[in-house]
């Protein structure tokens, strides 16, 4: 249990940063500034409310974790793709314990995946005059054999 609590930690220590930038030659500048609302299935609108959950409770664990030098960022949603990422590759106690942490207990796998596909996907469509983007990845050690399930799911969340 202390290596998948520490492994969980790594990840959310080393996970790289959502970046959005706005420019002026985006449609803001010419008046063209609509909006697209993300339509979600009713699972994945209870997964939104348990994501909330989880910055939340992410952000009191990295505030209270760091008093010396309290000017961090973190993204949540790097955060919780990258466990999600991660719990593709685990089985049993870890995949439970990765689902705890997400508060997603009550979903499969593969209601996960489409709803980090369906979030992202639309989060970059959302705002005309912002963009997004995201940097998540899984880097595979080469000296480990990887089963082909494993590295294709990834590959398409």
């Amino acid at each position: 249990m202390t290596m998948t609590k520490n492994l969980i930690l790594l990840l959310l220590l080393s996970l790289p940063f959502v970046i959005t930038s706005c420019n002026e030659d985006d449609d803001l500048s010419s008046g063209n500034n609509e909006r697209k609302d993300i339509v979600l299935s009713r699972s994945h609108q209870e997964m939104v409310n348990e994501n909330v959950k989880f910055a939340f409770s992410l952000f009191d664990k990295v505030n209270e974790l760091e008093t010396e030098k309290p000017n961090w960022i973190i993204s949540p949603l790097s955060a919780s793709i990258a466990l999600s990422m991660t719990a593709n590759g685990t089985a049993n106690n870890s995949l439970n314990q990765i689902k705890d942490v997400l508060g997603f207990n009550d979903f499969q796998m593969n209601e996960i995946n489409s709803y980090y596909n369906t979030l992202t996907e639309e989060l970059m469509a959302v705002d005309n005059t912002t963009r997004l983007a995201l940097a998540n990845s899984v880097w595979l050690h080469n000296d480990f054999q990887f089963y082909d399930s494993f590295v294709n799911t990834t590959k398409d969340v």
